[in-house]
């Protein structure tokens, strides 16, 4: 595919001052409608193996007023104060910057593809824009912005945020760094411990397999089970989830995972699943015909214990690629935290998190959003179009961007897309991460335009429920790539 194997270095112009006061109302006018009770939550998707949220038939309480009317937003435009310059594409990225530079008027590129962006402004001329708030924004490689309605507007970004995540996770853990659960059996008490290393792939039939090996090992008893948890914080819930995301949308967060936390949905597990996980791993042994004689306790790994047996997830580049396509919010949540243990010993969501929002702006894109989770679902998560936009932009001067690209879905043809798009100016050329919210949907990535430009795009939607929402999104982008000559 076109896409793959090209490392394309380009820099577009960045905005390194304020919002204007337009925009500083608009965000206040989002913050009345949150407090009025307006809530949006992340979960399952589009496709059925997606992590993304379909509007439930009912919804939680306070989730969306019915009746609330958001407003319509006109196109604005971004501050002129200041700009930046467009790097040549032979400047090397890991030694150079978005160079500020005086205020200017910049040449808009509509005036270049007036036919298209007048086609692009027509998607948003419909009345489905009084029930909702917009960012979209698209840049052309190597040009600048193109177009932007509402593009500085800060929303809930839904599954987009892992975008985020993936560069966190790229920029911190190696392509071939994994999760490992531990079995060590300590000679002088004559206990078993388990070190438990946040793999959100471990699963009941890995347990069992493991316990087998024990067995086979000539492990026949031992007297207590000892979890050691310590890895990752004891935090059950990122911040911003709501009571109704857990177990609905995710399993609670533990470091001791099995099953993705979702077999179970009972309160006991839910108030401790660490402990409930690791029963599971007793009833393996106990199958696999090695006795227990004392007691399961959570507690850290004693002094003296060797390792018996260790189990490794997939290397991380492949569990960024299943996140991404597939929008799994357990990797998402389990890297984050992996993010803030390598970078700084903390393995916390909050850690994580800033260590990932730090490592985005020193590589060169100006975020100004607010990221709360790793996976999206939080409803204190911030971001706009043109945040996205930035990321996305940043992301093609990086090594690792070959491997970012090949794990986004493609439209048409895989993960979360794999059912969208799929018309002739869009199938097999759009990459892009989808979002879904229960009242609004989002979608970013790359694209190609009919003149065979590359451009980079985002679009975010937040609002009352409405069945047709997704393919207004699909409008956007089938616009964006069609032939408007």
């Amino acid at each position: 595919m076109r896409w793959l194997g090209r490392h394309l270095r380009w820099r577009t112009m960045r905005r390194t001052m304020g919002r204007p006061l337009v925009w500083l109302a608009a965000a206040a006018a989002l913050a009345v409608v949150v407090m009025l009770g307006v809530s949006l939550g992340v979960g399952r998707g589009e496709v059925a193996r997606s992590n993304e949220v379909a509007a439930p038939s009912t919804l939680p309480t306070g989730a969306i007023p019915t009746t609330t009317n958001f407003g319509s937003l006109a196109p604005v435009a971004p501050p002129t104060t200041t700009t930046t310059k467009v790097l040549p594409t032979t400047t090397s990225s890991s030694t150079t910057t978005a160079v500020p530079v005086a205020p200017t008027n910049p040449r808009q590129l509509a005036d270049d593809r007036p036919a298209l962006t007048a086609a692009m402004q027509d998607v948003f001329a419909g009345s489905w824009t009084s029930a909702n708030l917009v960012s979209a924004e698209v840049w052309v490689v190597g040009e600048g912005k193109l177009f932007s309605f509402g593009g500085w507007l800060e929303l809930l970004p839904a599954s987009t945020e892992k975008i985020l995540t993936a560069v966190g996770a790229l920029e911190h853990l190696a392509p071939n760094h994994v999760f490992r659960t531990t079995i060590r059996w300590h000679e002088t008490t004559g206990d078993l411990v388990l070190v438990a290393g946040g793999d959100p792939t471990l699963t009941t039939a890995d347990l069992r397999r493991i316990a087998r090996e024990l067995r086979a090992s000539g492990l026949s008893e031992f007297r207590d089970l000892v979890v050691d948890v310590s890895w990752f914080s004891a935090n059950l819930w990122a911040p911003g989830w709501e009571d109704w995301h857990v177990p609905r949308y995710t399993g609670p967060l533990s470091t001791l995972v099995v099953d993705r936390n979702r077999a179970r949905t009972d309160d006991t597990f839910l108030a401790e699943p660490n402990t409930e996980n690791a029963r599971v791993f007793v009833d393996a042994l106990l199958a696999a015909g090695i006795t227990m004689r004392g007691e399961l306790r959570l507690a850290s790994a004693p002094e003296g214990a060797s390792v018996v047996v260790a189990h490794e997830s997939a290397p991380v580049i492949d569990l960024i690629a299943t996140m991404l396509r597939d929008s799994n919010n357990e990797i998402a949540e389990s890297l984050i935290r992996e993010v803030g243990r390598t970078a700084s010993g903390e393995g916390s969501t909050a850690q994580g998190t800033q260590t990932t929002v730090t490592t985005i702006r020193e590589l060169g894109a100006q975020y100004l959003g607010t990221m709360s989770d790793g996976s999206g679902m939080s409803r204190t998560n911030a971001t706009s179009a043109h945040d996205l936009v930035l990321v996305l932009d940043m992301a093609r001067d990086q090594d690792w961007f070959p491997q970012f690209l090949a794990s986004l879905p493609v439209a048409g043809e895989s993960g979360t897309l794999s059912n969208r798009l799929r018309g002739p100016s869009t199938a097999g050329v759009v990459r892009a991460k989808t979002g879904t919210i229960i009242g609004g949907v989002a979608l970013a990535g790359y694209t190609h335009l009919a003149d065979g430009s590359e451009a980079v795009f985002a679009i975010i939607i937040n609002g009352e429920p409405a069945p047709n929402i997704v393919g207004i999104v699909d409008e956007f982008v089938v616009t964006l790539t069609s032939d408007h000559r």
